[in-house]
């Protein structure tokens, strides 16, 4: 589903099987558009109740890069349009682990209001003690700044003028990480017209980055323009990059937010419940032992990977194969593979007989990172996304890597030789 632009994979957590662990691991990659399905966020809803016209739903919210959020104001409105989808209800009561939020579908066009009785957390906010403006003085020009909670954190400023996209992407990424926010913040860019009447908004999300939209974000600046006079009236309407959204304050000092909710698509998708738990320590850490290897035929050309993955005695075996790519594409995706079948929490020892992979994560890429993926040959580096995703993959796992020579007689690095190989002819013989 989507609500301006913000996009989001929703699952109800009832037609999951009981051991799948949602895990930071498993957030990314349902988030990640080239190997997930792709979205801002991952919401989990449960059904609780249904009375006449009113359905009552449990949610919670996982932000791209694996961690929770607490709200997402773009999604209420999403779960609103998908109770009344699937179950004709145009009013909706959903929970979080600390507030409640109250839905109506206004019409069949996707309106929907979100009534936030919480009433907001606001504070002016002094800058000067963020020494990164010091550098970035001429890049922006900042009127006035709160922090602000809306049931998330968000560091609200409002400017004279909106900055380019790239200017915010970078003040975004140095607040929204800064160290006096504990927990992290989301950053707004507000605008305010001559009247008051509207406001240009861009948000940078905590762990997602710069989004079309953001609901949270749009309540926080409302907020905010309304206790310190910077707007004038019951009513402002929030732009944004992926469209508008209206914002009344009641006379009982609460405030609806109005805007569409739309209903993108359904289907399934193939969780698997990664490798068994049974040889594992106190902590619930499974040791497993990993061994991969990629073939080509060509070189470009048609290519296969493989690996094992050893619990104890337990042995998993798995392969695939593309009709067009290279070696070090297919060893690169033999231990994305294997990885994915771990949890986040796994302590592996990883085997490989590919120097390109293990000096590649060990030493080579702290330098390609440090120079915007460029090598010291000043050129690009080639399966930027491959490595991308590794390096997401090995960021949470304790992994040791190690060399391992092929063709040496080590019985499971010819295992996964094998296995890479017979993938390779299947790919060749398409």
């Amino acid at each position: 589903m989507q609500s301006l632009g913000n996009d989001f994979v929703i699952i109800d957590r009832t037609q999951v099987d009981d051991q799948m662990i949602f895990d930071a691991g498993f957030v990314r990659k349902i988030s990640n558009r080239n190997f997930g399905i792709g979205c801002d966020l991952v919401v989990l809803y449960k059904i609780t109740d249904l009375k006449s016209d009113t359905v009552f739903v449990e949610t919670s919210f996982f932000n791209s890069d694996g961690s929770e959020a607490e709200i997402c104001g773009n999604a209420i409105r999403c779960i609103g349009v998908l109770m009344n989808r699937t179950k004709g209800c145009s009013n909706c009561i959903m929970r979080t682990t600390k507030q409640e939020y109250k839905i109506k579908i206004e019409d069949n066009n996707g309106n929907t209001s979100v009534y936030w009785d919480k009433k907001a957390d606001i504070e002016k906010f002094d800058l000067s003690n963020i020494h990164l403006f010091q550098d970035e003085k001429e890049k922006v020009e900042i009127i006035n700044a709160y922090k602000v909670s809306v049931g998330n954190p968000h560091l609200v400023l409002f400017l004279k003028s909106m900055p380019e996209i790239e200017v915010i992407k970078e003040i975004g990424a140095k607040l929204e990480k800064y160290h006096i926010f504990p927990n992290k913040t989301n950053v707004e860019f507000a605008v305010v017209s001559s009247d008051g009447s509207i406001i240009e908004l861009r948000v940078f999300e905590r762990g997602v980055g710069l989004t079309l939209g953001c609901g949270s974000g749009a309540m926080a600046v409302a907020v905010a323009a309304e206790k310190y006079g910077i707007i004038s009236g019951k009513k402002i309407n929030i732009h944004q990059l992926g469209g508008n959204l209206e914002v009344d304050f009641l006379n009982n000092g609460d405030y609806v937010q109005i805007g569409k909710a739309e209903y993108v698509f359904s289907g399934n998708i193939d969780i698997k419940i990664p490798f068994s738990l049974s040889n594992t320590d106190e902590k619930n850490h499974p040791k497993i032992t990993i061994y991969t290897d990629g073939a080509c035929s060509g070189n470009p050309g048609s290519g296969g990977w493989g690996a094992v993955l050893i619990n104890g005695n337990e042995i998993k075996e798995i392969s695939g194969g593309e009709s067009d790519t290279t070696n070090n594409r297919m060893e690169l995706t033999a231990v994305i593979r294997a990885l994915e079948n771990t949890l986040s929490t796994s302590e592996i020892e990883l085997y490989t007989d590919s120097q390109y992979v293990k000096d590649g994560i060990t030493k080579w890429i702290k330098n390609w990172l440090k120079n915007d993926w460029k090598n010291s040959q000043k050129q690009s580096v080639k399966n930027k996304e491959l490595w991308e995703r590794l390096l997401e993959l090995s960021s949470d796992r304790k992994i040791t890597w190690n060399w391992v020579r092929g063709h040496a007689g080590n019985k499971f690095n010819e295992q996964v030789d094998t296995l890479a190989r017979k993938a390779c002819s299947k790919f060749s013989e398409t």
